[in-house]
C-alpha cells in the first residue's frame, strides 16, 4: 500500500502491516501537544508497532508531538522534514535493520523547562519531557542494525542523539555523514553498550554562537552545548571506532574503544574548518546554504583516514569521496 501526497491532518498509525509507503505527504495532529501525558505520548505524526518492509519518505511532519515513533523490522524514514513538534523527532523503541537518512530535524521543544520542579515524575499527570533530535531506549527491547546517515539535526530543547541503557544489549550501529547544530543538552550521548559494531564517522558538529530559536509554544531558545558524552563501557566488545569527525573541544572520545583516528577537536581560539555561521543556523540554511561547508585551505581538506575508506564512498551530498578523504561530513 502506498500513500502519496495527502495532507494527513491526525496522524499515521501502522499496526502489524507489511510493505506500506507513506510518502511525500504532510503529517499533523490535532489539538494541544503538551499539558497531559496523552497529548505527549499519543500525538505521533508516524507510529508505527510491529511492522515490516515499511518506508516513510519525503513527508513534512509538522505540529506533532514525536515526529515518528516505532517498534518494528526493516524500516526506512527518508529525507523527512520534521520541524516544530513538541517531544521526539525520531523515537527508536525496537526492532531491527532501521535506516535512517537523509531527514533535516529540528525546533523541538515541550514549552516547559527540563528542570521545571512542578512536576511530579512519578504521578500520572507528569508530562514534561526530553526532546531529542533522536532518542533510542527498549520501550519494546532493543534495536539492533541501526544506520544513521546524512541527518541533519539543530535546535532541541535537549540531546541531539540520546541512547538509553536497557535489559538487553543494542548491536551493530552506523552513525556518518550527519550534521549536528548547537542544542539545549549534548549533542549525542552514548549510554548504552553496543555489542558487534559501534561506527561513529564523518559527522560535523557546528558551531553557531549566535544562534536562537523560537519553539512552536513562542519559547526564544538560545541552547549552546556542542558536546559528546560516550561512556567507555564498549571497550571489552572491540568493535567501537570513532574517526574522520569534526568535533569541539567540549567531545571526548574514551581511549578504551577500538580505532580512533583523525578526529577535529576545534574551538574559538584553534578556529574551525567550516564557513562560520554569523548569526541564526536557520536564516543560514534558508539562504541555501549547508552547514558544516568546508572552507579554502581548512586542515580538514584530504586529512581522513582511510582504512576503512571503502565502506562509506559518499558524503553527506551523496558525492563521491576522493582518495584522500576530507574529514568530516562534507568533502570539499
Amino acid at each position: 500500500m502506498r500513500f502519496e501526497g495527502l495532507i494527513i491532518d491526525d496522524g499515521v498509525m501502522i499496526r502489524g502491516s507489511r510493505y506500506v509507503d507513506i510518502k511525500n505527504c504532510t503529517i499533523n495532529r490535532i489539538g494541544d501537544l503538551n499539558g497531559n501525558v496523552n497529548n505527549m505520548d499519543n500525538k505521533a505524526g508516524v507510529n508505527i508497532i510491529n511492522g515490516r518492509y515499511i518506508t516513510i519518505e519525503g513527508n513534512e511532519i509538522t505540529h506533532v508531538s514525536i515526529g515518528v515513533g516505532a517498534a518494528t523490522y526493516d524500516l526506512v524514514v527518508k529525507n523527512n522534514h520534521i520541524h516544530h513538534n513538541s517531544h521526539d523527532g525520531i523515537r527508536v523503541e525496537g526492532g531491527e535493520n532501521w535506516l535512517i537518512e537523509g531527514n533535516r530535524i529540528h525546533d523541538l521543544d515541550d514549552g516547559v523547562n527540563d528542570n521545571d520542579d512542578t512536576f511530579d515524575p512519578n504521578s500520572n499527570g507528569s508530562w514534561n519531557r526530553h526532546c531529542d533530535g533522536m532518542q533510542v531506549f527498549q520501550l519494546y527491547g532493543p534495536t539492533n542494525g541501526l544506520t544513521v546517515r546524512g541527518n541533519l539535526f539543530y535546535h532541541f530543547e535537549s540531546m541531539g542523539v540520546m541512547v538509553g541503557e536497557g535489559p538487553e544489549h543494542y548491536s551493530n550501529w552506523i552513525f556518518e555523514n550527519n550534521i549536528f547544530g548547537p542544542v539545549g543538552g549534548a549533542i549525542f550521548i552514548l549510554g548504552a553498550d553496543i555489542y558487534g559494531s559501534m561506527v561513529f564517522r564523518h559527522n560535523t558538529v557546528v558551531y553557531a554562537p549566535n544562534d536562537t530559536w523560537t519553539s512552536i509554544f513562542g519559547r526564544s531558545m538560545n541552547g549552546q552545548v556542542y558536546s559528546l558524552n560516550l561512556w567507555d563501557v564498549a571497550a571489552v566488545n572491540g568493535g567501537y571506532r570513532f574517526y574522520n569527525n569534526i568535533l569541539t573541544k567540549a567531545c571526548t572520545i574514551p581511549k578504551a574503544y577500538a580505532f580512533v583516528a583523525n578526529n577535529l577537536f576545534c574551538d574559538d581560539e584553534s578556529g574551525y574548518p567550516y564557513e562560520s555561521v554569523p548569526g541564526n543556523l536557520e536564516d543560514y540554511i534558508n539562504q541555501s546554504k549547508l552547514p558544516g561547508s568546508l572552507k579554502s585551505g581548512n586542515i580538514a581538506k584530504d586529512a581522513g583516514v582511510t582504512r576503512y575508506q571503502n565502506e562509506l564512498l559518499i558524503d553527506f551530498n551523496g558525492k563521491k569521496r576522493d582518495s584522500k578523504p576530507d574529514i568530516g561530513a562534507i568533502e570539499n
